[in-house]
């Protein structure tokens, strides 16, 4: 065990948070106490700097993080409460196009599947609930999306649904 006054020493000469470098970092996929919305659209800022716990799922070690989605417009494919599995997207322009993505815009952080547009340097958000508000409108509508509008762009990966409380 390094006293206190050795760990400060060390991150100076290495120039790095010493803390990370020698405590045990936990295997798995950090899971944040931030939630998307797959309905009413909600305000949005950076991911938590502490996970709240990791997850250990075999085939998903590339993802960055976990998160939870609460909602209705993702139903029946993702149930509200659902834990979802993200792995980040560093290139915009290669969308996998039919798959779900978890999008971080400045006022919002949403999940949906993403369609070709119609406009150039957009992409269509759909939702999977398919339900009518009326006769002449689905209660989630599609919507056209900038590309430039996305700060941050995510593949949901996987999809663990909640049976019990």
């Amino acid at each position: 065990q390094l006293s206190a006054d050795i760990k400060a020493k060390a991150s100076k000469i290495l120039k790095r948070n010493i803390f990370t470098q020698l405590s045990v970092i936990p295997d798995g996929t950090p899971v944040y106490d931030l939630h998307a919305t797959a309905g009413a659209n909600q305000n949005t800022s950076q991911l938590p700097e502490l996970p709240n716990f990791h997850v250990k799922v075999p085939g998903y070690e590339d993802c960055n993080f976990g998160k939870y989605v609460y909602g209705h417009s993702m139903y029946p494919t993702i149930e509200t409460g659902s834990l979802i599995l993200c792995r980040k997207v560093k290139d915009k322009a290669v969308i996998m196009y039919g798959e779900i993505y978890l999008i971080r815009t400045a006022d919002y952080l949403m999940v949906k599947r993403l369609q070709r547009p119609q406009t150039r340097n957009a992409v269509l958000c759909i939702s999977d609930n398919f339900e009518q508000r009326s006769e002449k409108f689905k209660r989630f509508e599609p919507f056209e999306l900038p590309l430039d509008k996305i700060l941050d762009l995510y593949l949901v990966k996987g999809i663990i649904k909640k049976t019990q409380v």
